[in-house]
């Protein structure tokens, strides 16, 4: 017998297996072409209010995209410690908030300045 005439243990021959590996591998390289590339964040509507991040309750925090309990749990402890300078200062201090959180959140939220000023709304 030939190795392309020995069957594995489930059945398929050398040359079957080859095929299925190489359908699912250039399956796999498609779908990661085809993937929609990451567009800006959508703006807010007119007339929204923005989310003052140092200070906003965590009802309000759990309404803003890609915030759910555990993180708006991490940003309440970490703004207890000390207020948020800038949206890179809450992406660097929060575990589990990145960059694509901070895309989604950055049309609604701000951070005022240490003086204790409330910027106008966007």
């Amino acid at each position: 017998m030939t190795r392309t005439e020995v069957e594995s243990p489930w059945g398929w021959a050398v040359p079957q297996r080859s095929a299925l590996a190489t359908i699912v591998g250039v399956g796999a390289i498609a779908l990661l072409l085809g993937r929609p590339a990451a567009g800006p964040a959508v703006p807010p509507p007119p007339g929204a209010v923005s989310v003052e991040l140092n200070s906003a309750p965590p009802a309000v925090l759990l309404a803003l995209p890609g915030l759910g309990p555990s993180r708006v749990d991490r940003i309440v402890s970490a703004r207890e410690e000390a207020p948020f300078e800038s949206l890179a200062d809450l992406e660097r201090r929060v575990k589990g908030i990145g960059p694509a959180t901070i895309r989604g959140i950055e049309p609604w939220a701000r951070i005022s300045e240490a003086t204790g000023t409330m910027p106008p709304d966007r």
